[in-house]
């Protein structure tokens, strides 16, 4: 799934998008914990400051924010998938350390 790091920033206007982006990585986090035991497996990932339409309804000072190309998350999955990360997927699993936790 496909959030963003918006979730974390509240701006006026943004309510709508910052909220959805919040739920997707909840939705993620459940999805792994009621059915991970079928083998689903849901990520939530920042694709990173990506140029939008959408970006471009938010105040002028960060429409100059948005620098990476869509293919940057893409990318990133294909090399993660390849390297030494897959080799860490105990450690990073037993670790919780791609969680994203709310403080209470």
């Amino acid at each position: 799934m496909l959030t963003s790091f918006d979730a974390f920033m509240p701006a006026p206007g943004g309510s709508a998008y910052q909220m959805s982006t919040l739920a997707l990585m909840r939705h993620a986090e459940y999805l792994n914990l009621e059915d991970g035991a079928q083998g689903i497996v849901a990520y939530a990932l920042h694709p990173g400051e990506v140029p939008t339409d959408l970006g471009l309804t938010t105040p002028k000072f960060l429409h100059a924010k948005p620098i990476d190309r869509p293919d940057l998350a893409a990318d990133t999955i294909v090399y993660l998938d390849k390297t030494e990360f897959l080799q860490k997927r105990e450690e990073i699993v037993s670790g919780d350390k791609l969680k994203l936790k709310l403080a209470t």
